[in-house]
């Protein structure tokens, strides 16, 4: 009825995003950095490369939650396309219910009616997906994000990685006198 192929469209779009490694790997590239600027904190090259893992850190951080909000922007587009198609069929089935029941407008209708069925599945499974499958998923991503980044600033006793509050999360930088 077009319900399950919406709610796994629209988890896949969601599971691409988690699925990626870039993240994860940034961060353990990062937190070796830092784990070398500690025990070299002179070195210009030790600082070089932990600027650099914690900038590509903090673009990965980034880049994830563009790719979270692409993904909800794609299930919004596709339920609009399918709420568009809705009404028009059901414009569609008012006027054949005025006509003269011939056995072209039986066979008209009986279609537009199973379609009318899939396009409501389809709907609701990615409501269903907007509204109660992903808002715990992208809620729980972002506390996770929130401890990590208050980890890495509460470790130099200053906030390295800063940035505002937005629909989607954060737009993060790097800064601050540890890096340098």
């Amino acid at each position: 009825n077009g319900y399950n192929e919406a709610v796994n469209d629209g988890l896949g779009k969601y599971a691409s995003v988690v699925d990626d490694n870039q993240l994860s790997d940034s961060f353990t590239k990062f937190m070796s950095a830092a784990h070398d600027l500690q025990y070299n904190p002179t070195n210009l090259s030790v600082h070089e490369q932990f600027d650099q893992a914690g900038q590509n850190f903090v673009d990965n951080l980034n880049r994830v939650d563009n790719l979270f909000q692409q993904a909800q922007e794609s299930i919004v587009q596709v339920k609009s396309l399918s709420q568009i198609e809705l009404d028009t069929i059901q414009e569609r089935l008012s006027k054949l219910a005025s006509e003269n029941p011939t056995d072209g407008v039986v066979t008209e209708i009986n279609y537009l009616k199973q379609r009318v069925s899939q396009l409501t599945g389809t709907i609701s499974g990615y409501n269903d997906v907007l509204q109660s499958i992903i808002p715990p998923i992208l809620a729980t991503y972002q506390a996770i994000k929130e401890e990590v980044v208050a980890g890495v600033n509460d470790s130099y006793g200053e906030n390295i990685i800063t940035g505002g509050s937005g629909q989607y999360g954060w737009t993060y930088v790097l800064g601050g006198d540890a890096v340098k």
